[in-house]
């Protein structure tokens, strides 16, 4: 009986699992609800903010605005807002085993202490088990002091990303994340990619509340310039994807 109620435990979660668009930072293939909405807000121990507001729309397309706290500039967090809009594939649409793929675009919409930047990404994500797997690579561009990246070869400012989920079935509603990825980061003027990477923990409250909390790492920094972190993610109405 105990085996019969986890199983059941573990698909009655699985919608709201679906409608996750993002891990902590890595992109996944799933769109948010159609015409329905997602939002998220979390605070990090550096000063971190970080916010998202998405919507689904005829269940092929999403629109998303966030602040985002992933780049710096000189050891400072960029608090930027962009915009992205993400097209995709749902999971076995074109065939048994086709992963979900989505397709991105996100632009700053505003300069923020002197810098902007947008990326071009694709994505791959495949529910295998208790295991969910996300893949993919993303185009950055940025400016900072008169310092630009399409400027420089396409296979500087290209960089693969990654991300895994692992949902114990003894504990349904509890999701185990990592993620690494790569991000611009300016220092005087000078703009790299670096490295950035995170795991933590996702609890599933209800069918449309979850609780994140979160271990932020990046290239070249102090242990503690670490951030820790705790993030709040809301669905609301409309058809998971």
């Amino acid at each position: 009986m105990r085996a019969v109620a986890i199983a059941l435990a573990v698909l009655s979660s699985t919608a709201a699992q679906a409608q996750e668009p993002r891990l902590f930072h890595v992109p996944t293939a799933y769109l948010a609800p159609e015409w329905g909405g997602r939002a998220s807000a979390g605070i990090g121990s550096q000063g971190d903010f970080w916010a998202e507001a998405a919507t689904g729309i005829l269940k092929v397309a999403d629109l998303e605005i966030t602040l985002g706290d992933e780049i710096r500039k000189d050891r400072a967090v960029v608090a930027m807002p962009t915009a992205q809009f993400r097209m995709g594939v749902a999971e076995n649409r074109l065939a048994p085993w086709q992963p979900a793929v989505a397709l991105g675009f996100r632009r700053s919409l505003a300069t923020i202490n002197g810098t902007d930047a947008a990326e071009l990404w694709v994505a791959g994500s495949r529910r295998i088990w208790q295991f969910t797997l996300h893949i993919g690579g993303d185009l950055w561009d940025a400016s900072a002091a008169g310092q630009v990246l399409h400027d420089r070869p396409v296979s500087d400012n290209l960089r693969p990303f990654a991300g895994l989920e692992w949902r114990p079935p003894w504990y349904p509603k509890t999701t185990l994340l990592g993620e690494w990825s790569w991000i611009p980061e300016i220092t005087n003027t000078e703009i790299d990619m670096r490295w950035l990477g995170g795991f933590g923990v996702r609890y599933q409250a209800f069918d449309w509340l979850s609780l994140d909390l979160l271990v932020r790492f990046r290239e070249a920094a102090k242990l503690n310039e670490t951030t820790v972190g705790v993030r709040l993610n809301v669905a609301v109405g409309g058809e998971t994807h």
